[in-house]
């Protein structure tokens, strides 16, 4: 038979199970913004393998002026952001911000 915990034990746990309950909130939401914020570009090309713009842009099947266009703000057509989420890992909302 388990042993009944005190009044004072009982509240003890319960507040310890809260603060661990609001941790896990914590968590959760900081996973939830990370999967659901855009990323800036910047952020983007620079997990592209590749040191220069060009070898950037060969890695990601685009021409230079693309890598430039997106350096510059704009956001990548579908096609390219799929080609983005396999080599940098970010998912497809976070690279096209929608």
């Amino acid at each position: 038979m388990a042993k009944r915990l005190s009044a004072q034990q009982q509240l003890k746990r319960a507040h310890e199970l809260a603060a661990a309950m609001a941790e896990l909130d914590k968590v959760n939401v900081r996973q939830i913004l990370a999967e659901h914020t855009t990323v800036p570009m910047r952020d983007i090309i620079a997990r592209i393998p590749g040191k220069t713009i060009e070898q950037k842009a060969q890695a990601a099947g685009v021409v230079r002026a693309t890598v430039h266009n997106w350096r510059n703000g704009r956001r990548p057509i579908l096609e390219h952001a799929e080609r983005l989420v396999a080599l940098t890992g970010y998912s497809l909302r976070q690279i096209t911000n929608e």
